[in-house]
């Protein structure tokens, strides 16, 4: 958490979002349009985006943990993997959908 009364500190983190291209993020707040509104902001990824993250990384388990990281990745975000849903058994999916 950063105090974001600092013009500096609110500015870079502005630019940052304006200009994100990790097609992680772009998918999650695509998923989480409704309740963003439309519209990154920096609370609107500490309420809606952060908290999904922070789960994975508290209570997922290795694997989980390392699909969430690599789907970060650029290039690995578009890779083909095994469906995990339940009646696709065989079906392959991307890590970002």
């Amino acid at each position: 958490m950063m105090d974001l009364r600092n013009l500096e500190t609110k500015e870079l983190i502005t630019e940052g979002i304006n200009n994100l291209e990790n097609p992680f993020i772009n998918a999650f707040s695509e998923a989480q349009a409704y309740s963003l509104k439309g519209k990154l902001s920096p609370f609107g990824i500490s309420f809606y985006i952060a908290p999904y993250i922070n789960a994975t990384i508290r209570v997922g388990s290795t694997d989980e943990k390392l699909l969430l990281f690599e789907s970060m990745l650029d290039f690995r975000a578009y890779e083909e993997i095994p469906s995990t849903k339940r009646g696709c058994k065989g079906e392959l999916e991307t890590r970002v959908a």
